[in-house]
């Protein structure tokens, strides 16, 4: 991919192969080697992080990167509107494709992961840390993870153009920002594209077990669940198994 420019960043840095952008960009703040809004763009990543420590598959030909974000509001949900921003662009450039958001991370198409997003806040520094992959053009997904995952090009048989992607991605989130920072999320945005909805599930969070019926997300990025007392909890973290994976 040529040179990446986009007028959201005060600097980018494309890499050729890296253990993982997220650690980057992390050490990278809290040495003090970088200022401002910052894209770190690799493309291979030797140790690339999914969600509680799971590692992503991230060869060439897919999009990995991570974005730094000084000063946002702390509390902010950029997992979520990230991959509402993601989804937003996948859906316009793939139209005939069924694309799909499951809270919290996650992308799907045709019921198996094509994106993930993973978020960190260091307070200290004030910087939001956004990991994203993207299974964009690659070709062939290993026999471990043929039944999870798929990417847009074993979907398509196309080459998807990177640039573009990333480019579109960036002008969604500079466009969409503003409204998400004073309004909160685009509850019915998401509700329509919701891979999880109506769905039973149990969430696993680092208290208990919670079993219930997936009634959306609140504009704070809850899950909302409907429980077996048939009271509609907001819960903000945990991992989600639907019923018959349980």
């Amino acid at each position: 991919m040529e040179k990446f420019t986009h007028r959201l960043f005060d600097e980018i840095i494309e890499l050729k192969s890296i253990n993982s952008t997220s650690k980057y960009a992390e050490k990278s703040i809290k040495n003090k080697e970088i200022k401002g809004n910052f894209l770190v763009i690799s493309e291979t990543q030797t140790a690339g992080k999914g969600r509680n420590q799971n590692s992503w598959f991230s060869p060439k030909g897919g999009l990995w990167f991570t974005v730094g974000l000084y000063a946002l509001p702390q509390n902010s949900n950029l997992t979520i509107f990230m991959g509402m921003c993601i989804l937003k662009v996948l859906i316009k450039k793939f139209p005939e494709l069924d694309f799909k958001i499951k809270w919290p991370n996650d992308i799907y198409l045709n019921e198996k992961k094509v994106c993930g997003i993973l978020t960190s806040y260091l307070s200290f520094h004030k910087y939001h840390i956004v990991g994203i992959g993207i299974n964009t053009n690659i070709v062939e997904i290993p026999k471990e993870l043929n039944e999870i995952a798929t990417t847009i090009r074993c979907e398509t048989n196309m080459e998807v153009d990177n640039r573009t992607i990333l480019v579109t991605i960036f002008d969604k989130f500079s466009t969409d920002l503003p409204n998400f920072i004073e309004n909160g999320l685009d509850i019915k945005y998401f509700q329509k594209f919701d891979y999880l909805k109506s769905t039973k599930v149990t969430l696993n969070t680092d208290f208990d077990k919670f079993k219930g019926v997936v009634k959306g997300i609140n504009k704070n990025g809850a899950i909302l669940l409907q429980l077996q007392s048939g009271m509609i909890q907001p819960f903000y973290a945990g991992s989600i198994l639907v019923e018959n994976e349980v």
